[in-house]
């Protein structure tokens, strides 16, 4: 049941946003959907965004996602995975938000690295997600985070 509530609340951030951000495109990543799992019981955010690969790779790369904190100063929260060149898509989840700004477009840096010593940087990917919930609705997640 929770695993729907979070869908269905995925959804309405989705939704709410006026006139979303375009997925970027960018020679090898193309994005394909970006939303916040916002877990209104345990009052926890995590953003998750899924790539599509453009043009393959010939080798494995690693990849690091920067998404961009919310606390000012405070440095960038960070995925790291694997990239096989066989993956035509990919999902990435950040790690728990310590907070959240409504009506605000979040930066999201996806990097490709060599897996050579040192490591080389194949690409570099842009986007934003967008988080605009009703005030209401945005309250409530905020009160159950506390």
């Amino acid at each position: 049941m929770r695993g729907v509530a979070l869908a269905a609340l995925a959804l309405v951030v989705a939704a709410c946003a006026s006139e979303p951000p375009a997925p970027a495109v960018s020679k090898h990543i193309q994005t394909v959907a970006g939303s916040f799992d916002l877990d209104t019981e345990n009052g926890q955010a995590r953003c998750g965004i899924t790539y599509r690969v453009r043009e393959p790779f010939s080798k494995p790369l690693d990849l690091r996602v920067e998404f961009e904190n919310p606390v000012p100063g405070d440095p960038p929260l960070v995925t790291e995975r694997p990239l096989d060149p066989s993956d035509k898509e990919l999902t990435v989840r950040s790690p728990v938000y310590p907070s959240l700004r409504n009506d605000h477009d979040y930066s999201v840096v996806l990097r490709g690295y060599s897996q050579t010593t040192p490591p080389q940087l194949w690409f570099e990917h842009r986007d934003v997600v967008r988080l605009a919930l009703p005030a209401d609705e945005f309250e409530q997640f905020e009160h159950a985070a506390r």
